[in-house]
């Protein structure tokens, strides 16, 4: 099931506080994606043979925190640095669900003010 149907279906039943796919997408401030063989190159590093195999994505929330996620690629003839972006960055942006999960229920558990 895609996270937008999971999500329609939660939010129809739901009836307590919970972290929502919008909340995480709000408190994304960038998101970079780049090879790895060529971020290595870019800086000067010598590359290994299957360092261009690889997809990194780095997420940073509005709080400047970064989550990292990476695709890699056994073989350069299945490469497709587009699929291995999305794999990369749905790796960095689930790590956003137990971060999230843990602020709402610190926020809940605080004493009424």
């Amino acid at each position: 099931m895609d996270d937008r149907a999971l999500e329609a279906e939660l939010a129809a039943k739901a009836t307590a506080p919970r972290v929502t796919l919008q909340r995480l997408e709000d408190e994304i401030a960038a998101t970079h994606i780049f090879n790895l063989g060529d971020a290595l190159a870019a800086l000067g590093f010598s590359v290994p043979e299957d360092a261009s195999l690889t997809t990194i994505c780095a997420i940073t929330t509005k709080l400047g925190f970064v989550l990292v996620g990476t695709s890699a690629c056994v073989s350069k003839d299945n490469y497709n640095p587009d699929i291995g972006g999305r794999i990369a960055k749905q790796k960095a942006f689930d790590q956003l669900w137990p971060l999230e999960g843990y602020r709402l229920k610190a926020q809940l558990a605080a004493p009424a003010a």
